[in-house]
């Protein structure tokens, strides 16, 4: 037969040099032994699959034959065909003349190739060696000879092109092979679709020279192949391949390849053109609501076939793909219906972190910054390094609960270190703290926790790792938060007969405030009424699963008292509806108690949908206090290890009232407790009414100052009036982070052993800082800022610091300050150069050593260049 211009052989079926020469060819380009062996198409799969999908290979064309790519190394005068290799390049069908020559006199091939056993027909002619391949040698082992010296037959000119053989094979021009020139992820077009755009990483003017993709999964996105020909699809067959994690895989569905195809298969993988232009088409790609969520490597493959051979031609992007959960999505488990509520939930960079106590609740700005440099990047590392399976990073549940501990560092070294101490050597202390930003980024830098954080850290840290995944989540403060540690769901404090707290049998607390988060999401594995907000907790409070996490905890089944739904629900109920006792311990071990069942889960609150208000959600964990509904449902989660004689009738005829005022720093502390007689008979009341410094959890820090009730007799109907009276100068030193004290008064009856028992917090209020700043400002231009405050102490204020944080800034800023005199005003000015246009927020903090976290944030219209 003819081979389309290659060199022909006659195959002597005793002849296996031709084999042999193939062998030799294609070991040489491959560098791999041929396994004739193998069947073709095994060999064609086993070569795909070598392909490593982690190689760091530029964004170009990769080509993978299944033949060599080099003309093969024949014989002369043969007529077996060798495979062409796929790619050909464009040259004219006439072919130069290769050795042997074959023209129409003298014949050396019949008019017709016959394959005969005899032995090939050779001309006596000298080979002639062209300077073009295919390379021409002597049949093994016959070395090269020179040209016979004798006076043999004239050497043979070139044909002309119009010379043929007299059958000529009909030749037709080569088919270019298709390969990428560039592939175009459109960028732009597809993050604002996506709400994606505000990610730093996707714009190289903002943090660095990345440009990256982030998408949402369930919707679609387009992309633009530009090819050196035009793409045909009847002959091209483009193949996408997506790859998560160390060891994708099919079954688990984090190996997904897939071709071009006209059908649109809803929740799958899937991709098709939508526009041709020249050499290059738009194609969109489909992504399931359910696929994994984080970094996805993307492969195109060209798959060209004919009867002889396959190759591929594969185009590897050098960047990841970042898919992430959809909000926006109704078929993704965390859709939210009200798409205004998203404006908040996903994309609002800053917010509010309510603090301090249930009659003065203050807010803190806080700047979460899910959308800046590196926030995503260290929240997929975190997913990355913990041991959740790759498969479960697309179950919003399994994802929150495992954040909920990567967020601390007490077991899988996560981003923050807790101290409730009061000491902060070696660390921030966590008051200073003016958003998650820079906690983030100094993690993804050193790899290690970082020193030191607090509930409202935590909780600001979780908000920031769950908006950046595409979850909705907001930060929730619960006041008079109960600490429950040994599930019995009531708050246990005791007391000797002295009146004295005994600190070794007081395991509970009741935090002045406590911070988690809620995150919306639909529950599968639940009934479809716990779909919706739920509970998780990143501050290491009790392991969970010996984990230190929490939740997620629908809020439905917490405000029925359905404890036993999953995670940790009798955790999180204690903390909003458990009852407060406190024991007095009697001679021979016997105790008395008195219960408050309306003390903890205070005003529940968190910010305001896209306003400044603070939006109270008590109503969301529990029902109103002291209703029927509300005592059901702690009936319901109550345990066995309850003491039911706590809630007896017994006689109340003495009671305590506690008063104050609100009071700012440097006002003195003035409190009275109201003792009165409302029995029909004498009573004697013996107790005490103490002032104490104490830190938020709950844990009295120093006392500060005590009256002792010392055995005062009340006539029927007769009340008597103590108080205290606390200079600053006597209780400054004393006070802790938050400026909080507690004022108990305890009390018992000697006629009836009632036991009365009071307890409020006075937060000391700080003073306020002003912020002036100009209503709007330009991309790219400076504007000028200016805050201020007196010093209300009668004390310098030293190691100053002014934070500056928040969207209106590309990143956080410290500048030290000079020390404030006693009763001076202190002014601070700086400089701001805004880089995003639209709304912005400035959050600034003032921080020194005596007092931290005086703070002030105000909107700013950031307009860009005309």
């Amino acid at each position: 037969m003819f081979g389309r211009g290659r060199t022909t052989r006659v195959i002597d079926d005793d002849d296996d040099s031709w084999r042999d020469s193939l062998m030799s060819a294609y070991e040489a380009i491959t560098g791999r032994t041929f396994n004739a062996d193998i069947p073709e198409d095994e060999e064609l799969e086993r070569e795909y699959n070598e392909f490593d999908p982690d190689a760091s290979e530029p964004d170009v064309n990769t080509v993978t034959p299944t033949v060599p790519t080099e003309p093969s190394v024949v014989t002369p005068g043969t007529v077996d065909v060798i495979p062409e290799p796929p790619v050909v390049t464009p040259e004219p069908p006439i072919v130069t003349p290769e050795p042997p020559v074959v023209t129409p006199e003298p014949a050396v091939v019949t008019p017709e190739p016959v394959v005969t056993p005899e032995p090939p027909v050779v001309t006596p002619e000298p080979a002639v060696v062209t300077p073009e391949p295919p390379v021409v040698t002597p049949e093994p082992p016959i070395e090269p000879q020179e040209p016979p010296t004798e006076p043999s037959e004239p050497e043979v000119e070139p044909p002309k092109p119009d010379v043929v053989s007299p059958e000529p094979t009909p030749t037709t021009p080569a088919e270019v092979a298709i390969k990428f020139k560039s592939v175009d992820l459109d960028i732009k077009k597809n993050t604002i679709e996506h709400h994606t755009n505000e990610f730093d990483i996707t714009d190289a003017e903002q943090f660095d020279t990345r440009e990256m993709l982030v998408v949402r999964r369930g919707q679609m996105f387009n992309m633009k192949l530009t090819f050196n020909r035009e793409y045909n699809a009847e002959k091209d067959d483009l193949r996408l391949v997506f790859q998560f994690g160390q060891f994708p895989l099919p079954a688990l569905g984090t190996h997904v390849e897939f071709i071009l195809s006209a059908e649109d298969l809803p929740k799958q993988w899937g991709a098709y053109i939508t526009s041709k232009d020249s050499n290059s088409i738009n194609v969109t790609v489909l992504t399931p609501p359910t696929c994994q969520v984080g970094k996805w490597k993307l492969n195109i493959d060209i798959v060209k076939a004919d009867d002889v051979t396959t190759s591929v031609n594969r185009y590897v992007h050098k960047d990841p793909i970042y898919i992430l959960f959809n909000p926006w999505c109704k078929d993704d488990a965390v859709y939210m219906a009200e798409e205004n509520l998203l404006d908040e939930y996903i994309l609002n960079e800053v917010g509010k972190i309510y603090a301090g106590d249930e009659d003065n609740i203050s807010a803190k700005p806080w700047s979460f910054g899910q959308f800046h440099g590196n926030v995503l990047d260290c929240v997929i590392y975190l997913l990355d390094k913990s041991n959740l399976v790759d498969y479960a990073r697309g179950d919003p549940v399994l994802v929150t609960r495992k954040m909920s501990a990567l967020v601390n560092s007490s077991d899988e070294k996560g981003i923050l270190t807790g101290n409730w101490s009061g000491e902060y050597e070696g660390g921030v202390s966590p008051l200073k703290w003016s958003g998650s930003v820079k906690i983030i980024e100094q993690y993804y830098e050193t790899k290690k926790p970082v020193k030191y954080g607090q509930c409202w850290v935590f909780s600001g840290v979780l908000t920031s790792a769950c908006r950046a995944l595409g979850i909705p989540a907001r930060s929730v403060t619960n006041f008079q938060s109960a600490h429950d540690t040994d599930g019995s769901i009531t708050i246990d404090k005791y007391y000797r007969m002295t009146l004295e707290p005994i600190d070794y049998l007081t395991t509970d607390s009741v935090w002045n405030f406590h911070v988690w988060n809620d995150v919306w999401m639909t529950r599968p594995d639940l009934d479809e009424e716990y779909n919706g907000w739920q509970a998780i907790d990143a501050t290491p409070q009790e392991a969970s699963d010996g984990v230190y996490q929490m939740g997620p905890m629908p809020l439905k089944a917490i405000k029925e008292g359905d404890v036993t739904k999953p995670y940790d629900g009798k955790f999180v109920f204690a903390e909003v509806n458990g009852d407060r006792v406190l024991w007095i311990v009697q001679m021979y071990g016997n105790v008395v108690g008195a219960i408050n069942k309306a003390a903890v889960g205070k005003h529940i609150s968190t910010k305001q949908p896209m306003g400044s208000a603070r939006e109270d959600v008590t109503l969301q964990y529990k029902y109103p206090d002291g209703s029927e509904s509300g005592r059901a449902a702690v009936k319901r989660a109550k345990t066995a290890t309850a003491d039911d004689s706590i809630y007896k009738d017994t006689p109340k005829d003495v009671v305590f009232e506690l008063m104050y005022m609100p009071t700012f720093l440097g006002e003195p502390i003035k409190c009275d407790l109201k003792v009165k007689n409302n029995g029909t008979e004498e009573r004697t009341v013996k107790g005490t009414f103490v002032v104490n410094s104490k830190f938020y959890t709950g844990c009295d820090a120093a006392l500060i100052d005590v009256v002792y009730v010392d055995s005062v007799k009340l006539q029927t109907n007769e009340e008597k009036l103590f108080n205290i009276d606390v200079p600053v100068t006597k209780y400054f030193e004393y006070l802790e982070d938050h400026c909080v004290c507690s004022v108990t008064a305890v009390g018992i009856v000697s006629e009836t052993n009632q036991m009365i028992c009071e307890i409020g917090d006075l937060r000391l209020r700080k003073p306020h800082l002003t912020m002036n700043l100009p209503k709007s400002a330009k991309v790219g231009e400076p504007y000028k800022v200016e805050v201020s405050f007196e010093n209300p102490v009668p004390f310098t204020l030293t190691e100053c610091e002014l934070r500056v944080d928040g969207s209106a800034v590309p990143d956080t800023i410290v500048y030290d300050q000079e020390n404030v005199e006693p009763s001076k005003m202190y002014t601070g000015n700086f400089e701001v150069t805004p880089k995003k246009a639209g709304w912005k927020e400035l959050v600034v903090y003032f921080n020194c050593k005596q007092i931290d976290a005086i703070n002030m944030a105000e909107y700013i219209k950031i307009e860009s260049q005309s």
